[in-house]
């Protein structure tokens, strides 16, 4: 998608990996520079199939869910907006992380600070809301905060 606005309306997901550029003023790349326009999401964003990443190319303001993963690899989903990223809480704003099926080993810690980047001025999430339990039968999972 490429113009001033998108939305992903309540009830809605969007998956995969791309790249969508909002520009300022609705014209296309020919005429306009990206990066003003406003990706407003009140359903799902969920990056890649399995492991992917979504880009967006200006603002966006989050107030549905952002259901992220990670795998045995230690890689994960990534959301990266170059404008601001509001991740409103205060409405509704949720992180919700599942691990994909595999093997996993030993002691893995989730670079969960990694999955999600903004420009200037950007309310990052920093929790995680929900943890899906896992599909693996060699992973067993405790969250705590790094550190502790």
């Amino acid at each position: 998608y490429s113009g001033l606005t998108a939305a992903v309306q309540a009830g809605a997901t969007l998956k995969g990996n791309a790249t969508y550029l909002l520009y300022v003023d609705g014209t296309n790349a020919g005429q306009a520079a990206a990066g003003g326009g406003t990706f407003t999401n009140a359903g799902t964003i969920a990056p890649g199939n399995s492991i992917g990443t979504i880009t967006i190319t200006g603002n966006l303001t989050n107030t549905g869910t952002l259901a992220m993963e990670f795998n045995s690899s230690g890689q994960t989903d990534k959301l990266n907006v170059s404008g601001v990223f509001n991740h409103n809480t205060g409405a509704g704003a949720t992180v919700t992380v599942t691990p994909d099926a595999g093997y996993y080993t030993g002691t893995m810690v989730i670079p969960f600070a990694s999955m999600f980047s903004g420009g200037a001025g950007s309310t990052l999430p920093s929790t995680i809301d929900s943890l899906v339990a896992p599909s693996s039968p060699t992973l067993s999972m405790t969250m705590s905060v790094l550190g502790s």
